[in-house]
């Protein structure tokens, strides 16, 4: 049993109650739970993202943390949550010592790292969209932004 159990439980017995409130905007946890289920899609499917993978989280407090969270725990994967304070060689340690495989971040992230590339693994190339026709390279660090959410 791990934590995605328990939004599978919520979302059978309470699929109209909000589990997210933010901005004044709430998200049930049926569409919470289809969110998981499709990031989780995508990371398996375009990203290669398997049991035991460590997926680097660079993001402040917005829904899609706990989407990230959920979708990466679903396939047995390891969350690792990154504080959106760290500076340049915080990340870079840890983004290295981690050696995780993907990155999920948002633009404002991003740019704050913006003209550091080296704040990344040097041996790892970034790949901001993922798109239907690209597919990472095993042993890349691959990012997927969340600028373009609703």
């Amino acid at each position: 049993m791990n934590i995605f159990d328990s939004l599978e439980r919520s979302r059978t017995y309470l699929p109209t109650k909000n589990a997210i409130l933010f901005s004044g905007a709430g998200i049930t946890y049926q569409q919470l739970y289809e969110r998981v289920c499709r990031l989780s899609f995508v990371l398996q499917t375009r990203c290669n993202t398997q049991l035991g993978d460590r997926v680097a989280l660079l993001l402040p407090n917005i829904p899609e943390f706990v989407v990230s969270y959920y979708a990466v725990v679903r396939l047995g994967a390891i969350a690792v949550s990154l504080n959106v304070m760290f500076k340049h060689d915080e990340l870079k340690f840890i983004l290295n010592d981690s050696e995780a495989k993907l990155l999920i971040t948002t633009s404002n992230s991003r740019a704050s790292s913006r003209g550091k590339r080296s704040t990344f693994p040097e041996n790892h190339s970034l790949c901001w969209r993922i798109g239907p026709r690209r597919s990472p390279r095993a042993g890349r660090l691959t990012i997927i932004d969340f600028s373009d959410r609703p």
